[in-house]
């Protein structure tokens, strides 16, 4: 599944927060269920997958206050 994170996701996240960062957020939109997003792991539905490098490469920046840009990655659910 291709989860797309836009500009309205980046705008409403959260720093810090697993549950309210942008990733979180474009994949509530995406299936209805808010997941927990930790580095390179995301927890979704109780289980728990590894994403590509460039997904906790955005986090990253986005938790440290850096510029950030919508993108997107696919996640297996």
């Amino acid at each position: 599944m291709r989860i797309k994170v836009t500009q309205e996701h980046i705008d409403k996240g959260v720093s810090g927060d697993m549950c309210a960062c942008p990733v979180a957020l474009a994949i509530e939109e995406r299936i209805g269920e808010r997941p927990v997003v930790w580095g390179l792991i995301i927890k979704v539905k109780d289980v728990e997958q590894y994403v590509a490098a460039p997904v906790g490469v955005f986090i990253s920046r986005f938790d440290e206050g850096l510029s950030v840009k919508p993108f997107s990655f696919n996640l297996k659910i």
